[in-house]
């Protein structure tokens, strides 16, 4: 018997096995066309780029 298919504890949500949040997080993840970070993030990245000299990160921001 598989897991996916036992009764849920709440109708309105899908059983999940291990392995199952991941591969749903890569789906978004490809959906979008990459990981999402937010402005903070960027920020960071560029001001520490520059203090250790070397090429900041590219990023396609929205």
């Amino acid at each position: 018997m598989e897991l996916e298919n036992n009764s849920k504890t709440d109708p309105s949500k899908p059983v999940l096995v291990p392995g199952d949040p991941e591969k749903l997080h890569q789906a978004k993840v490809d959906k979008d066309g990459g990981l999402m970070y937010v402005q903070n993030q960027h920020d960071t990245n560029a001001k520490l780029a520059k203090e250790f000299k070397v090429k900041p990160m590219i990023s396609k921001q929205s």
